[in-house]
């Protein structure tokens, strides 16, 4: 297929051209990675580049990249490595390939052994790409602190970094707050703009919402609400789907169910005296912050997770079938159509599967079954399906069982069917247990996708003046 850039992609190309530090904060669905070929695509002709590392989530890694240079005539040239593979570092050494893809997970393993002390000239590659960039959010990520130490050397009385150009993309960059941005700025320019110190950076533009509990939550010190976005404005773009899709922004829609009276007593019982007693016997526990909306959303769903003593595994013990049924009802009502289905548990998968017709766990080798619309319903975790994969051909309807609180999982997994190329209505169907801690998820995840789409309009703003 021949590559003819569409509007949104001109500008990115133009933009990743002329800055070797580069963030891309582009919503999903607007084909960024091809846009990105066509930016070395460039580079490689005039002798600018000699390669580039690509750091991205597994799936992206090892299908999205090499698929999507596969896809097009004007990139197929360019040869990809992966380096999770004897091949791909025998590559790496003899410098055969334009393209080396690792993901997070084994990154800083490959710089350990294969970055470490080597010169500048003679590595293979002078660019490293974060796609999906949101991955290196956590300023104590022990994987990007490494990467980060081993790519940067000493030069006279101040360091010099391995690479020249530093660049990343994500759509969603702020996820649960813009305390995330840190390390993902960081990264990329290494201190430049905000030190490199993460508590220091903190403290000035943040406090505690509740500074005495074990896990406090920061908010923006007053005054502060722009501040972030006028530092990094200069190396920023951004694009939404409201100002370049080309495809209908999709429809959410609600299921609602009602606990029956056992089980919603029981769940009242949990949620204020943090214990709570089922019809076997079996008791329920939640006595630490973390546990406890765990424990609601599994009695939400119809199963939970119980033990006998701290030393025995875990078993699940049955509560209701409500939200089964629904989407059981669902599947029905929509005559079959292929459903996309998003959980949190594997008790829940495994319900999933025994109840729906033709039901299967998501399987990267089973897309291209799916995009045929050979699959009636897949179902999976969101964090294994939800970068990068390109679904929307095989169905338009995704269900959550159960959502989780981070925007950034369900934005990313309802775009792998909201996406260009994609011909039909996308409904996102939401089951929820009524006046629970599902209701709660519904205002948390609208109230975060609001804060994300603040920061992205005010870096526009900013970026205009």
């Amino acid at each position: 297929m021949k590559f003819t850039p569409k509007p949104n992609q001109v500008e990115l190309i133009k933009h990743g051209l002329q800055h070797p530090i580069d963030f891309w904060v582009v919503d999903m669905g607007l084909s960024k990675t091809a846009a990105q070929l066509a930016i070395w695509d460039q580079l490689f002709v005039q002798g600018e580049l000699k390669g580039v590392l690509v750091v991205a989530p597994l799936h992206v890694a090892t299908m999205t990249w090499p698929n999507e240079v596969e896809k097009w005539d004007d990139f197929r040239w360019m040869r990809v490595a992966n380096l999770r593979t004897k091949e791909g570092v025998e590559t790496w050494y003899k410098g055969d390939a334009e393209i080396y893809c690792i993901n997070y997970e084994m990154l800083a393993k490959f710089a350990e052994k294969h970055i470490k002390g080597v010169k500048r000239k003679d590595l293979p590659v002078d660019e490293v790409f974060f796609d999906e960039l949101d991955n290196a959010k956590s300023p104590s990520s022990k994987r990007i602190n490494a990467f980060r130490r081993l790519t940067r050397r000493k030069s006279g009385k101040g360091v010099q970094r391995l690479f020249p150009r530093w660049r990343g993309q994500t759509g969603t960059p702020i996820g649960t707050n813009r305390i995330g941005l840190f390390s993902q700025i960081r990264l990329l320019d290494d201190g430049e703009r905000w030190g490199n110190s993460f508590t220091a950076w903190r403290d000035q533009h943040f406090k505690p919402h509740n500074y005495f509990s074990d896990f406090p939550k920061w908010e923006l010190i007053p005054g502060m609400e722009t501040k972030l976005e006028e530092d990094i404005a200069d190396i920023t773009i951004v694009q939404t789907f409201e100002d370049w899709g080309d495809w209908h922004e999709p429809i959410i829609r609600e299921i609602p169910v009602t606990l029956p009276e056992k089980v919603k007593a029981d769940y009242l019982k949990l949620e204020t005296e943090y214990l709570a007693e089922l019809d076997g016997g079996d008791i329920v526990t939640a006595d630490f912050e973390g546990v406890m909306p765990n424990k609601l959303l599994q009695m939400c769903s119809g199963n939970i997770y119980v033990k006998d003593d701290e030393f025995s595994p875990k078993r699940v013990v049955h509560l209701h079938k409500e939200k089964i049924n629904a989407l059981v009802k669902l599947q029905r009502d929509l005559w079959g159509q292929p459903l996309l289905i998003a959980c949190n548990y594997r008790h829940e998968k495994e319900t999933i599967k025994g109840a729906l017709k033709g039901c299967i766990e998501f399987d990267k080798n089973k897309m291209t079954d799916w995009n045929m619309g050979k699959i009636p319903a897949m179902v999976a975790h969101p964090k294994s399906i939800g970068h990068g994969l390109n679904l929307q051909y095989g169905g338009s309807n995704v269900v959550w069982f159960t959502r989780p609180w981070n925007p950034d999982l369900y934005d990313q997994l309802n775009a792998r069917l909201a996406r260009r190329g994609q011909e039909e209505q996308v409904v996102v169907w939401n089951i929820v247990a009524q006046d629970t801690i599902d209701t709660v998820l519904t205002e948390n995840l609208r109230a975060k996708q609001q804060d994300q789409s603040t920061f992205k309009r005010n870096l526009q703003r900013l970026r205009a003046a």
